[in-house]
């Protein structure tokens, strides 16, 4: 197994690899996504008192049955632990759909004759809008605005307007959906 065979951890990582142009490409797509969906606000000054929130890239390379790279996926993912209660968030959700809920939709399909549906919803946790403000340092990869980019990356973060995977106040409705037949 040679080790670019291995995902990389970090983007200095990425650019060790055999398939750099591939992991460009695969962050790209994040980020047009997060900017697809509004996930990120204006970057402004770090207001006083707030702590920003960090970040990480996670890579992963999806492989078939052959051990064959048909995919690559790079997300970006907000670091949550370093949330406070009842600063950063109030409450914390857990997206999974009960055993008991899901018996439950199933007979309420078929008492009212209804079709019953599974669906993948690949960004799920960027719809959510936060109610909360919360400050995330810019990823590496993000272009910061030309009137910024004579002054120091660190002193601005990016105000979220979107949950992002790893925050803490994340619900989200579980993949089922009923419709009328």
């Amino acid at each position: 197994m040679d080790e670019d065979d291995n995902d990389p951890q970090t983007m200095e990582e990425c650019r060790h690899q055999n398939d750099l142009k591939n992991w460009k490409k695969t962050i790209q797509e994040e980020l047009d996504s997060l900017n697809k969906r509004e996930v990120f606000g204006p970057i402004t000054p770090t207001p006083e008192g707030v702590k920003l929130v960090g970040y990480k890239w996670v890579f992963v390379r999806k492989r078939n049955e052959q051990n064959e790279v048909v995919r690559y996926k790079a997300r970006l993912v907000a670091q949550g632990f370093t949330q406070k209660p009842g600063i950063d968030y109030i409450e914390t959700y857990s997206p999974v759909v009960d055993a008991t809920i899901l018996r439950f939709l199933i007979n309420l399909s078929v008492i009212k004759q209804l079709k019953m549906q599974l669906m993948d919803v690949v960004t799920t946790y960027q719809y959510r809008s936060l109610d909360i403000d919360i400050y995330m340092r810019i990823p590496k990869g993000l272009k910061m605005p030309e009137a910024l980019t004579s002054k120091p990356r660190h002193i601005y973060p990016i105000k979220l307007k979107r949950s992002l995977y790893g925050l803490k106040n994340q619900d989200i409705c579980g993949p089922i959906v009923l419709v009328s037949t």
